[in-house]
């Protein structure tokens, strides 16, 4: 369980860094793509952002388990954290992809008709 208040999300063990291929992790994704954890939110996030968003959502980050089911942080609409969803209802997702250092988002909302613009070259 991430408590989000830490700025490094460098993954010390190479098993755990989550590729598609094995030039950077582990190779064991076969798409580049995942739900955003509590961590990542916290450090992204903010009203322009495409993660800004008028409805909830949940992320990656466990909350807690009770009575045989598990609850999850999330995202309301009105961007408050540690909203707890259940994992067995219905609720919106927003999919991260991760960027190497010195490569940044320029525009999009990660939709199919606005798909996040990246700048390769910075």
């Amino acid at each position: 369980k991430s408590n989000g208040n830490s700025s490094n999300l460098t993954c010390q063990n190479r098993n755990d860094r989550f590729t598609v291929n094995k030039e950077n992790g582990n190779g064991a994704l076969r798409y580049p793509v995942g739900l955003i954890t509590r961590q990542e939110q916290s450090l992204a996030y903010n009203s322009k952002s495409p993660l800004a968003s008028e409805k909830n959502y949940i992320l990656l980050s466990s909350n807690y388990f009770h009575a045989g089911l598990a609850f999850v942080y999330g995202m309301s609409s009105s961007g408050s954290y540690d909203y707890q969803y259940r994992v067995d209802l219905s609720n919106g997702v927003r999919p991260a992809v991760s960027l190497r250092t010195g490569i940044e988002y320029m525009s999009g909302d990660g939709s199919s008709d606005t798909p996040y613009v990246i700048d390769m070259d910075s």
